[in-house]
Parts: structure tokens; sequence; C-alpha cells
């Protein structure tokens, strides 16, 4: 039998080469992760402070035109973040001592600037805008002070644009007296009422009488007690 010749190599493997260039891929580029911005510092948050409190005392000379922007400031302070850092406890204590203005004036101008458009608040005045606010916040309807203002709707039967304050003022209160003469006391303000007449007789005022009700547009309690029995009210 033949053995089948195994032929001779040189020692060297011969691989195939391929004939197109290989293209390789370049590493994929690395999304840059942008850095979380850097927090207001207390020095920072002061000297805003310190502009919005300059900004109103300018614009409080011509009050009429700037109300809106005194407004949106004074929201802006209203921030414990803000006053705290000016070292004030309370948004009151800095309108007292930096002597902007009062309480109520600043709660106006914040409430007209929140509630309403710029263009708008313009158009109705502050006061007016305030007293839209009060009259929806009387009525029952779900209506929304700045549609009124939009429609120019009716009050009274008259549109909003022709109204007085006083004619507003007017119809505000009758709207919260008609509320008031239809809408049950709150359980909690009964129980509460019942349990101060309970304790005033326990006390020995035995015909004191308590009771919760309606008044403009909150809640009372009217107390009736004779007139020897009062003692039971002083400490």
């Amino acid at each position: 039998m033949s053995v089948p010749r195994i032929p001779r190599t040189t020692g060297r493997v011969a691989i195939p080469v391929p004939t197109g260039r290989t293209r390789v891929s370049p590493p994929a580029a690395r999304v840059p992760v942008p850095a979380p911005a850097p927090r207001p510092t207390g020095d920072a948050v002061r000297r805003k402070g310190e502009a919005l409190i300059v900004d109103i005392r300018k614009r409080k000379a011509r009050i009429a035109e700037d109300f809106y922007e005194i407004g949106k400031a004074l929201d802006q302070l209203a921030d414990p973040r803000v006053f705290g850092p000016l070292g004030y406890k309370t948004f009151e204590d800095l309108l007292t001592n930096r002597k902007l203005m009062s309480r109520m004036q600043a709660f106006k101008l914040m409430l007209v600037a929140r509630t309403y458009p710029k263009a708008l608040a313009l158009k109705l005045g502050v006061e007016k805008a305030y007293g839209l606010h009060r009259y929806v916040m009387a009525t029952p309807a779900e209506d929304l002070a700045v549609e009124l203002a939009r429609r120019d709707a009716r009050i009274a039967g008259r549109p909003i644009s022709a109204l007085s304050l006083k004619d507003l003022h007017d119809a505000t209160k009758r709207a919260a007296t008609g509320i008031d003469a239809t809408r049950p006391i709150p359980a909690d303000l009964r129980r509460r009422a019942a349990a101060l007449q309970r304790a005033l007789r326990a006390r020995g005022a035995r015909t004191a009488t308590v009771r919760a009700q309606r008044v403009g547009a909150g809640v009372v309690l009217q107390i009736r007690i004779e007139p020897g029995e009062s003692d039971v009210l002083l400490p």
C-alpha cells in the first residue's frame, strides 16, 4: 500500500489578505452632561432682595402706571428665601422697617399681579381689579375675575367698565348677603359653638347661649349672657 506523501512547507502559513480597505468606526463621542446650576449664595440672594426694594421705591412715585411691576416685585420679596437673608423674620417686618407700604396695599398689588395679565390689570386699575376679585369670591359661581373683566360682563345690570368702585363694593355686599342666607354653617363651627356654651355653663353662666352665624362673608360665634353671669368671661 502506498502512503500519500505530505507536501513539505517552508514553515510559513499563508493568511488571506482582503483586497478592500476595512473601515474602522471611530469611538462613540461622549455627550457632555451639563453641570447643575449653582444655587444662589446668601450674598446673591441679598443683592437680589435689595435690588427689588430699590426698584419698588423708584416705581412708587408713578404707582398708577407701575403698580403691576410693583406687585410682581413684592411677590418675589414675600418669599421667605428672599426676605430671610435680608434679616427679617416676616414679610410684614420688611415692609415696616424699609417703609415700603402698608401690608394691605402690598397684598392688593400682589393679588392683582398674580390674578390678571398686565394689559387687563392696567385697563382696570388696581382698585377696580381688586374689587372685582372680591366680588367673585363673594359669589357662588365658578367665574374667574379675569374672565369677567375680559368679557366686560354685566354686574347688577351694568358692564364692569361702567361700574364705579362704590357700585362694585355694593354689588359685593349684596352677593355676600345672598350667599349667607342660604349657605349652611359648617359642622365643625356648630360643634365649637356647642362646646363653648357647655364650658360657659359649667363655669356658672347657667343661661349662656352660643350660636354660630354668618356675618358678611364669614362666620362668628355670638354669645348671649346675663349681665350678672358675665364675670365668667373675665380672666
